[in-house]
């Protein structure tokens, strides 16, 4: 390399070097991260979501929060740190609303019934829901312990798993609640589901999702795969493996279609089912 070839990469060195000086903190590498609990920053984890970005990490510490969070930024990590982390929604919609994509609520003990509220309520894709406590803390008749309810489908890709819940009219559903519509690719793994009155994991106007690993204690129907208001949309690819199913009072595994529906191409294996009255 000439004198003069060496002068100009060693200049593009030191212009690149400053640029990234110059950059936001969050740009440059370093997280932009946001606490909430009692001497942090933020007193409430709302506070904290409103003051986030897209990229940003909210840990919540120790503590009990009495709110309603709604989440309509992309791209958070909302966190709990350790145990003792508990979100009791004073009612209804749900402790955690979440109308974003690739959110992550993960390691809380959210309460939920009181005035009919839910612990997570989603519409959104790439969201991930994790290692939660979800248990009733106020009867409710047919309140649901998470749930999407997606009016025009498009709630795809989210993955909810290794959750504890216990208590509820229905534990886990997805569905997508028009008759021309569909979501598509949910992962429900390795949740523990417990005293879940009438459907555990409900699948509604959906494809390709995977439920596996699943531990169902109780339920009418444990797993309910299926379609509403005949959605004419083909539906089916859901990979049903290795979940253990007990004391399911009608069928521990359902998959039906309305008339006119069809869903296909499904794979159930490796299941155990014990003390069902069903199959």
């Amino acid at each position: 390399m000439n004198r003069r070839a060496f002068s100009i990469a060693g200049v593009l060195v030191v212009v690149l070097a400053l640029l990234a000086l110059a950059m936001p903190l969050s740009v440059a590498g370093q997280e932009n991260i946001l606490r909430v609990g009692p001497g942090q920053e933020y007193a409430t984890i709302q506070a904290a979501v409103d003051a986030a970005r897209q990229g940003s990490r909210i840990y919540v510490y120790p503590g009990i929060y009495r709110e309603r969070v709604l989440v309509t930024t992309n791209n958070l990590q909302i966190i709990a740190q350790g145990k003792g982390v508990v979100v009791l929604p004073p009612g209804a919609p749900a402790g955690f609303t979440v109308l974003a994509d690739h959110v992550t609520i993960q390691g809380f003990d959210i309460g939920f019934g009181e005035g009919c509220s839910t612990s997570i309520w989603f519409n959104g894709s790439h969201n991930t829901f994790a290692d939660n406590f979800i248990h009733q803390v106020a009867d409710c008749l047919g309140v649901n312990a998470l749930v999407c309810r997606d009016d025009d489908g498009g709630s795809d890709f989210n993955t909810i798993e290794r959750n504890h819940v216990v208590h509820a009219d229905l534990g886990i559903v997805v569905q997508a609640t028009t008759a021309t519509a569909v979501n598509k690719g949910n992962v429900i793994r390795d949740n523990k589901i417990d005293l879940v009155y009438t459907t555990p994991i409900a699948i509604a106007n959906g494809t390709g999702f995977v439920v596996s690993g699943n531990t169902i204690t109780s339920g009418t129907y444990c797993i309910l795969v299926g379609t509403l208001l005949q959605n004419p949309i083909a539906q089916g690819h859901h990979t049903i493996v290795d979940n253990s199913l007990s004391g399911c009072g009608l069928n521990a595994i359902s998959v039906y279609a309305d008339s006119g529906t069809v869903v296909t191409h499904n794979r159930i294996a490796g299941n155990t089912v014990t003390q069902c009255a069903g199959s």
